[in-house]
């Protein structure tokens, strides 16, 4: 049995009653002053590389999820010394006691106070339930008003085929070289959440609903999206749910494979003393 690491030390704050406190008035101002620190030791932070000057949480939205417990999706603004700030989207939630899923990605440790809820604060994606969540959203069109802004769900009909009723068995997270967060919910369907969020539509948003209104066979089919528009997030793509298609290669992946494979062939012939293969096309 491999040896268990014992969970890092938090920094710790006092709330009185919810966890939730975190989000507003002076608590607020605290958790904010942890979030640097937080995100440069995230692998998904685009930016670890330069000077944080503040994180400031511009907007939240409230996720309940099926056991009662609630996500809060925070969009936190990043100012850096000497560039242009960022956006990110963190998803986070409680878990009671010294344990509990949020531990792993845990951010702050909440201390109880006449009364109020002590556990740790962490991100959202260590609880099964909030993919499936975001997945439901899609799957029922559904909008998350928060009286400023709203999350705006919405699906094309080859999602319910490939639902056909229900969600899929639990997901699988995985994190992405660009630092976004893919679900994969068995051999159906993958949803990626983006962390960094840029203005305006993503670029994975247009051109999967263009060409999955004309059919387009070579591409996996958009299945829908979660978009926030906002006072402090928006408008903003958010996730784009697609048809999961395995072993599939995206077109500059398939290029450099052949490359790769083109060279092995080129070293193997130089070292049988025969000229190098033809390349395509010749």
């Amino acid at each position: 049995k491999p040896e268990t690491t014992p969970p890092a030390s938090l920094p710790a704050l006092p709330v009185f009653e919810n966890w939730q406190e975190i989000f507003s008035g002076k608590l607020r101002v605290k958790f904010e002053a942890l979030l640097p620190e937080y995100l440069r030791s995230q692998a998904w932070f685009f930016s670890r590389d330069k000077t944080i000057k503040l994180a400031a949480i511009r907007e939240t939205f409230s996720v309940p999820l099926p056991d009662e417990t609630v996500v809060v999706l925070a969009f936190v603004q990043v100012e850096f010394v000497d560039t242009n700030p960022e956006l990110y989207a963190l998803p986070l939630a409680f878990s009671p006691g010294g344990d509990g899923p949020a531990r792993a990605g845990g951010i702050v440790e909440l201390t109880a106070q006449t009364g109020g809820q002590r556990g740790v604060v962490g991100d959202a994606f260590g609880f099964p339930a909030f993919a499936k969540a975001l997945l439901e959203l899609i799957r029922l069109r559904e909008r998350i008003h928060n009286g400023q802004g709203e999350i705006e769900a919405t699906n094309m009909p080859a999602l319910r085929q490939i639902l056909n009723g229900g969600i899929p068995a639990e997901p699988v997270v995985c994190g992405t070289a660009e630092g976004n967060v893919t679900l994969f919910f068995g051999d159906k369907l993958a949803l990626k959440f983006f962390r960094r969020l840029e203005t305006g539509v993503n670029p994975e948003l247009e051109i999967g609903r263009f060409l999955t209104e004309r059919n387009f066979a070579h591409s996996p089919a958009l299945l829908g999206a979660l978009e926030c528009a906002g006072t402090g997030c928006g408008p903003v793509t958010l996730a784009v749910a697609k048809a999961f298609i395995p072993h599939a290669q995206n077109a500059w992946e398939f290029i450099l494979d052949s490359i790769s494979r083109y060279y092995d062939r080129v070293f193997a012939d130089a070292a049988q003393g025969h000229a190098p293969p033809a390349t395509p096309g010749e």
